[in-house]
């Protein structure tokens, strides 16, 4: 089982502000500080 992941937001999602991209931005550098972001 792998320790890593690929983020599964659409960049045509748009977060609380209405800014487009932005959940998938925050989902992967959440998970590149974390170590966990698949190459």
């Amino acid at each position: 089982m792998s320790d890593t992941y690929v983020p599964l937001i659409s960049s045509g999602i748009a977060g609380p502000l209405g800014v487009l991209h932005l959940p998938r931005l925050w989902q992967k550098v959440s998970l590149e500080e974390a170590g966990k972001l698949a190459s």
